[in-house]
């Protein structure tokens, strides 16, 4: 039987985000399920006469990214005084945003790192 295969297994699954040296949230990698929630939010189709029309909102996608790596798994959150929610998210100031995206950013880039490296 093979173990610890799992993003949740792994030890890069959770990144702390800092902010001027402050701990502002803990998030986690995103997985499949996590990826097609970004999806379903962000891209619209719709049908205008024979065409299909995709519409794809990049803030969207960028707004429920930063949600769904803090939601859903016991060790990820923030330590702001408000409740995650998809709304809390969005009013989030820019740096407090900024740092957990690029958070999010440089632990899916690690994540991509690591496959490559543990598949030669």
């Amino acid at each position: 039987m093979i173990k610890g295969c799992f993003l949740s297994d792994q030890p890069d699954y959770y990144k702390d985000v800092m902010l001027d040296g402050v701990k502002i949230a803990k998030i986690h990698a995103l997985n499949r399920n996590d990826r097609a929630e970004i999806e379903r939010h962000a891209v619209k189709r719709y049908r205008k006469g024979d065409e299909i029309i995709i519409d794809i909102s990049s803030i969207a996608a960028e707004n429920m990214t930063v949600y769904r790596s803090l939601i859903g798994k016991n060790e990820s959150g923030w330590e702001l005084e408000k409740e995650i929610t998809f709304e809390n998210v969005c009013d989030l100031p820019d740096d407090q945003f900024n740092a957990i995206k690029k958070a999010v950013n440089e632990l899916a880039k690690q994540n991509e790192v690591t496959d490559g490296i543990s598949k030669n």
